[in-house]
């Protein structure tokens, strides 16, 4: 159950940075290459 149970919360995790890049390409497309641009490094450095 411990092993299917990370596999679970690894998939969730994958899941949700696939969504995050994707919102961040869309509001950088969006907003144009402006200062969102360096708010989005900022996010990733945080990570």
């Amino acid at each position: 159950m411990e092993f299917r149970k990370a596999d679970i919360e690894l998939a969730f995790d994958l899941k949700r940075i696939q969504v995050l890049s994707h919102l961040d390409r869309e509001i950088v497309s969006a907003m144009g290459m402006g200062g969102s641009a360096s708010v989005n490094m900022g996010g990733v450095g945080g990570n």
